[in-house]
């Protein structure tokens, strides 16, 4: 059995192991109720669910539920960054997993003024209170979940 630092999805999306959250596969509406107490339970961090299939084509499918957390940087300029995570299911480990995604085409749509909100991906380095908010909040609803740093290949 091999193992990745990240897994790409394409030369679009990029996904890295953070949580390994529960030792079997969730479905769809697990994965989002799992969202939904995450976001009923930090009401200050504007949570966004997104519809299943509807972030970018490299997530369409039941195994995943994207959400972005979105924070105003600049009070001055009225920037908003948004943050990308995302809870998935990985069928052929039995494991579900919680995971930083890095969709880069949309920083660039704010680069050429396409778009009025920054996205970026989740991590510690980015975002260190945010980060350990969103981390802590799921090891707390997922008292069985474990920090990684790699996925199963």
């Amino acid at each position: 059995m091999g193992k990745i630092t990240y897994w790409k999805k394409s030369h679009r999306a990029t996904v890295y192991p953070h949580l390994e959250l529960e030792q079997r596969s969730y479905t769809q509406e697990e994965m989002r109720d799992l969202v939904e107490k995450l976001k009923v339970t930090l009401p200050e961090l504007n949570i966004h669910i997104y519809n299943q299939s509807t972030y970018c084509y490299e997530l369409n499918g039941p195994w995943n539920v994207c959400f972005s957390v979105q924070e105003k940087h600049d009070p001055k300029k009225k920037i908003k960054i948004s943050y990308t995570y995302i809870i998935r299911s990985c069928d052929d480990f039995n494991k579900t997993f919680g995971c930083p995604l890095f969709f880069p085409a949309l920083s660039a749509l704010f680069q050429l003024g396409r778009v009025n909100e920054q996205t970026t991906v989740l991590t510690k380095e980015l975002n260190e209170p945010l980060f350990n908010m969103i981390e802590s909040k799921l090891m707390e609803l997922m008292p069985n979940a474990k920090k990684v740093d790699y996925f199963d290949t």
